[in-house]
């Protein structure tokens, strides 16, 4: 069962977040069975956030793409269930809502590029 709206069939999985801020690191998870519904809406919002926080200490740039390829893999397991069953009488699923490229925080992905860039502008400038 579900552990937003005890729906099933559900899969036992752990979605994660990561937010970086210079020196300081910060992590959530949230864990347990979800259907596919209110699966889909946990991975869009974590790994949105995740997108727009994830890349803002050095350190991130090695441990967001980890917490991406995590929620990424959790995804699938969810995806493989069928349309989930309501229970009768339990809560509302979460409504997944938008998808997670179609959201402007999605940009903030383009961090990790641009420190790359920034990174090989500085080698050069110092090689010559």
């Amino acid at each position: 069962m579900c552990r937003i709206c005890a729906a099933s069939p559900a899969a036992p999985v752990t979605f994660r977040r990561h937010q970086g801020l210079l020196i300081w690191l910060g992590f959530s998870s949230l864990t347990g069975p979800f259907c596919r519904t209110c699966g889909t809406a946990v991975f869009r919002e974590f790994t949105s956030r995740s997108l727009w926080q994830g890349w803002w200490s050095p350190f991130s740039l090695v441990i967001n793409p980890v917490v991406l390829i995590s929620n990424r893999c959790a995804l699938a397991r969810v995806n493989k269930l069928t349309e989930p069953e309501p229970a009768p009488g339990g809560p509302a699923s979460w409504t997944p809502g938008t998808p997670v490229l179609r959201r402007r925080s999605s940009l903030a992905a383009l961090v990790p590029a641009l420190w790359a860039i920034w990174l090989v502008v500085g080698v050069l400038t110092h090689l010559y």
